[in-house]
């Protein structure tokens, strides 16, 4: 009986050569020995080619390849039911993820699977055993490369440069990086204007602005590869952040730079440097301090009044959220920021938004009154005076009940036993509520002016309102809950009254 899958006759053609196939000795060591091989087997096999799908430059590790990809797209789009490849170590060389697709991906949607150089055709050889064997074969091969690659680069690795590409500002001339000087004064104004204090962003819009080719674009065209980025002026946080931090520029190169597995090993004087370590260090420094300035902006302001402790910020990321059904690929879903304490959550933009507000506020009236944070701060200190008087009045009438016991101890009423004890009661109740009064009357006590001017002049020294402001103005704000759990904000000022 003829089997259901030789009918599939619109086929797939999907190649892959990564750097580490570089050396292979087989017959196909080029995509285009690859394509043309597998075209004339489909020839031969009276099969039509619906399209090449190609991942050139492309580990085997693992599945997620951009041809893969779209080839698996193309087959649930029903465009394709059948794929050919060279041989099995082309799909990929992870047991695992090739046994997944060749014995679910391709069952699971009637996808004839061929391999030409493993003789499989999975419409006659639907029960050979040996397609997993081979998977696990190419596994042990990959884990065997990996181990003999890390050796050789153990063994050369302080001896030898491993310049494999280029960087931003220099030409690779026999094996060793040379100054390109119209690079070079790009980089050295980078350097400059970034350790100056010039921020990031606005380094960004320069070189956009000057229409100076980006560093990616830059790459592609020194190797002759086909570009990934459309605009050859784009440049971004990341480029300019690998140029800061990169001692190639300082005449360093470093081996290894990238490994997982392996130490690096750095040559002094390898090169001519483009800028001076002296300037190198300060770009570090400056960087050390923008990080640090930022970790601490919002650390210990926004108080959680439910479990007293402070809020901590959790930055937007995209968090994996599973798999799509059809293709299998990961998922992921944006999580806003946010701030957070124990299981208290409140919205990042919303919280910045409600502070800013109030320190505007603050801002406007302090312009029109530079008493308006004394007058409030005394209002709500005036809350304090009828408990000073209660607090007065329960002292005057233990200092009566104290000389009424000395009266009754000195007529005979009592004895010197009760006497004593009834007196270091009131003694020690006196010394409770007098302590309080000390520190009530403290808070009403004259207002430092001098202080408060100052703090009122750093206010009106702002002409906009941004967070470092919010901190100026505010000591910290205490978040809680009302009875619908919307969050109630309670502003403490930084200055005494």
């Amino acid at each position: 009986m003829k089997h259901p899958l030789q009918n599939n006759v619109n086929f797939a053609i999907y190649a892959r050569l990564s750097v580490d196939d570089e050396g292979e000795k087989e017959v196909s060591s080029s995509i285009d020995n690859q394509v043309k091989i597998l075209e004339r087997k489909l020839l031969e096999m009276n099969l039509e080619c619906v399209d090449v799908y190609i991942d050139d430059g492309y580990s085997g590790k693992d599945m997620n390849r951009p041809g893969i990809n779209k080839l698996v797209n193309d087959i649930y789009n029903g465009k394709i039911n059948g794929i050919i490849v060279k041989d099995l170590s082309r799909v990929g060389r992870n047991l695992i993820e090739v046994g997944k697709f060749i014995e679910e991906f391709c069952v699971n949607n009637f996808v004839r699977f061929i391999s030409v150089l493993d003789n499989f055709d999975s419409a006659y050889n639907e029960d050979d055993d040996s397609i997993v064997l081979k998977s696990f074969m190419n596994d042990l091969y990959l884990k065997e490369c990996q181990r003999k690659s890390r050796k050789a680069y153990e063994v050369r690795r302080d001896k030898t440069l491993f310049i494999r590409h280029g960087r931003y500002g220099y030409d690779i001339v026999d094996g060793k990086f040379v100054i390109n000087e119209e690079e070079a004064a790009i980089i050295r104004w980078i350097f400059c204007e970034y350790t100056s204090g010039r921020k990031t962003s606005e380094i960004i819009r320069i070189l956009k602005a000057n229409k100076v080719y980006g560093v990616g674009y830059l790459r592609y065209v020194k190797a002759n590869r086909p570009l990934r980025n459309e605009d050859p002026y784009f440049w971004d946080f990341k480029s300019i952040n690998r140029i800061i931090h990169d001692n190639t520029y300082i005449g360093e190169f470093t081996n290894l730079k990238a490994s997982k597995y392996l130490e690096t090993y750095t040559f002094q004087d390898a090169h001519e440097p483009i800028i001076t370590k002296e300037l190198f260090e300060l770009a570090q420094n400056v960087c050390h301090k923008n990080k640090t300035e930022r970790h601490d902006e919002y650390n210990k302001f926004i108080y959680d009044g439910i479990n007293n402790r402070y809020f901590h910020v959790h930055k937007a990321v995209k968090a994996p959220r599973g798999t799509y059904k059809k293709t299998g690929l990961p998922r992921y879903k944006n999580l806003s920021a946010k701030f957070a304490s124990d299981k208290f959550y409140l919205n990042f933009d919303a919280t910045i938004e409600i502070i800013l507000n109030e320190t505007k506020e603050v801002l406007e009236e302090l312009k029109k009154n530079r008493n308006y944070v004394l007058d409030l701060l005394l209002n709500i200190n005036s809350e304090i005076k009828p408990k000073i008087n209660k607090l007065k009045e329960e002292i005057t009438r233990l200092e009566i009940k104290k000389k009424a016991v000395t009266t009754k101890y000195i007529s005979g009423s009592i004895d010197k036993f009760a006497y004593q004890t009834e007196k270091l009661q009131v003694e020690n109740k006196l010394l409770e509520l007098n302590q309080e009064l000390q520190q009530l009357e403290a808070k009403l006590s004259e207002s430092n002016m001098s202080a408060y001017n100052n703090y009122v002049d750093n206010i009106l020294s702002y002409d906009e309102v941004d967070f470092k402001l919010a901190r100026l103005v505010f000591k910290r704000i205490v978040v809680t809950k009302d009875e619908e759990n919307n969050p109630i904000f309670e502003f403490e000022y930084n200055v005494k009254a």
